[in-house]
């Protein structure tokens, strides 16, 4: 694989973008984790290769009711953050992720700014994409610093990579 892509199961090569560094002052989900390991008493902190987490929850898991074996940490976005819910409760899931339930889910976009004026307006609106149309639910600009736009979506729909690809087909990969 040629540097700054990755393949995907499907065989799709998949674009990896540098993620935006968090402001000043703020800690990593990493740093926060490794402070509460501390605090725990944990000797060793939480690991920071991602290959390793997955690694340890397949041995953790191996045999047991929800067996994590097959995950790959390679199949997640490399510029994405957020809460990775493993379950083996199906019906949880499906009520959780699958749209005709309507759980609206909260996102905090980081794009190169400055916004232009409509772009809430028009993902409000709904963008096509290869899949079909998708729309956001509400729009927030959150903050705005030179060179840089916080901004905070909120949508029910859950198909792959939605976010980046709505606001990708609006100009803002």
């Amino acid at each position: 694989e040629e540097d700054g892509t990755t393949t995907s199961l499907e065989g799709r090569v998949l674009r990896r973008r540098k993620a935006l560094e968090p402001p000043d002052g703020v800690r990593s989900e990493l740093e926060v984790l490794n402070a509460l390991a501390a605090r725990l008493g944990v000797t060793r902190g939480f690991p920071t290769d991602p290959a390793e987490v997955f690694d340890e929850l397949a041995r953790a898991s191996a045999g047991g009711v929800a067996d994590y074996g097959g995950l790959s940490h390679e199949r997640l976005d490399a510029d994405t953050e957020g809460l990775l819910l493993l379950t083996n409760d199906g019906e949880l899931s499906n009520r959780l992720s699958h749209p005709k339930y309507g759980v609206q889910k909260t996102y905090l976009v980081q794009v190169r700014g400055p916004m232009a004026h409509g772009i809430g307006a028009q993902l409000k609106d709904g963008v096509e994409l290869e899949d079909g149309w998708a729309k956001v639910d509400s729009f927030r600009l959150v903050d705005s610093t030179p060179g840089h736009v916080l901004a905070e979506v909120v949508l029910h729909s859950g198909k792959n990579r939605i976010v980046r690809r709505m606001f990708d087909a609006v100009g803002y990969p």
